[in-house]
């Protein structure tokens, strides 16, 4: 396995043996060299004890993408991280496409990428986003702003610049965690440059329990993803 040219893979994983396996399989089968990282426990000594469970697990995973991001900026030399978590299904053209949305990332000097997240119907050109930058008509894949309401971090791509200022505004700055909700999502979209990808490279697999997100896998799931 090879490493996408000009970035590091980051795959987070809750101990959960089976959903790492499969997606072991998944970067296996697509060539793609990936580091998996199991994130901090509720019991966290960021994690104050006194937050409902509700908020604990949210900051959990917050701190879990930041360790990451950590990780990438302090142990790479890389221009950019992608992440994923571990529910996911891959585009099998994965690493085509990412050669060359690395290279309009550079061309559009974006801070953040989105390659997966929750959208419940599809993108067209009448969907009140905007392109980010025109492209031709016949290309497969286009870049739209994010709308401000957008959630999901199932996938994305950040800059080293961006990591740099995510570690040095929350890495170690509990409150200004909780001003953001705990969301990790409100985090990485707050003050960033940034667009989603269409199609998306990712989507959630078919174990999705909540309605929203069996809907958002029903919507965009296709046989370009394994």
């Amino acid at each position: 396995m090879t490493p996408i040219k000009n970035c590091k893979m980051y795959c987070l994983s809750y101990q959960d043996d089976a959903k790492r396996d499969a997606m072991i399989d998944r970067f296996h089968a697509l060539g793609i060299d990936c580091k998996f990282y199991f994130g901090p426990s509720e019991q966290d000594k960021r994690i104050s004890p006194s937050l409902t469970k509700y908020n604990q697990r949210h900051l959990s995973i917050a701190y879990s993408h930041l360790d990451i991001i950590h990780d990438f900026y302090y142990h790479s030399n890389e221009k950019f991280a992608i992440i994923c978590e571990d529910d996911i299904l891959i585009h099998t053209r994965f690493r085509e496409i990412m050669e060359k949305a690395v290279n309009d990332s550079i061309h559009l000097q974006l801070d953040l990428l989105l390659l997966g997240y929750l959208m419940p119907y599809k993108i067209h050109e009448k969907t009140p986003f905007g392109l980010k930058y025109p492209m031709p008509e016949s290309a497969l894949f286009k870049y739209y702003c994010i709308p401000e309401y957008m959630s999901g971090t199932h996938m994305y791509m950040i800059s080293r610049s961006y990591a740099r200022y995510l570690i040095k505004t929350y890495y170690q700055h509990y409150s200004e965690m909780e001003k953001k909700f705990f969301m990790i999502d409100k985090i990485l979209m707050s003050e960033s440059n940034r667009a989603l990808i269409y199609p998306m490279i990712a989507v959630e697999n078919d174990e999705q329990t909540d309605p929203y997100h069996k809907l958002c896998h029903k919507v965009h799931c296709t046989s370009s993803y394994i």
